[in-house]
């Protein structure tokens, strides 16, 4: 049976609704999701498709092609040489699925200035005469989590930080029912659509 784009007869069941709602919100994401005047100066994220799995937060990625890790920053980073030695001999190893994991950085976008968030950022990232970094092996990031709509310019500043200083793709966590904002610089957004 054909799907019904729009019907006001009471026949049609629930999960065409469900369906023909998932459309709507998909094709009005499409037209206020703007690339945000997106800079072309980061490494690729290559769509992962639908055939792979990924698993968020603190689970093993042994069973799952890709992960979504979470990662604390302050204002200095302990053992940077050695977190960033673990990155190279990591990713070395990796098979194919794992250019998709993408690294959620918490660096104080909820309550800190953009100064200090960003100051945190390259504490983390830029290197130093005696610790080298490998931005390019950061797949991509995620600003946080769980992020409803405020804090924009922290957000948008700290987003543009990393694509132009570091070149890494910058997601953004958009959480459902609420409207993401097309003003916000995003390469991709991960879709938290618990709140319904």
């Amino acid at each position: 049976m054909p799907l019904a784009i729009w019907s006001s007869s009471v026949d049609i069941d629930h999960h065409q609704r469900f369906i023909l709602l998932c459309m709507l919100r998909l094709v009005l994401l499409g037209g206020i999701i703007n690339p945000s005047d997106a800079q072309t100066t980061t490494h690729s994220y290559p769509d992962p498709g639908y055939r792979f799995l990924g698993v968020y937060g603190g689970g093993d990625d042994r069973h799952f092609d890709y992960h979504l890790g979470k990662l604390s920053l302050v204002d200095t980073f302990p053992e940077k040489a050695a977190w960033w030695a673990g990155v190279q001999a990591s990713r070395a190893g990796r098979d194919d699925a794992h250019r998709h994991d993408v690294l959620i950085v918490f660096c104080g976008e909820r309550d800190a200035d953009l100064e200090t968030c960003k100051g945190r950022l390259d504490a983390w990232l830029a290197a130093e005469k005696d610790c080298s970094t490998y931005p390019e092996m950061i797949p991509a990031i995620c600003l946080g989590e769980e992020n409803t709509g405020g804090r924009i310019e922290v957000l948008d500043g700290l987003a543009r930080h990393v694509r132009e200083k570091y070149g890494i793709p910058v997601f953004q966590w958009y959480t459902d029912p609420f409207p993401p904002d097309p003003n916000l610089t995003a390469d991709g957004w991960i879709w938290d659509s618990y709140g319904w």
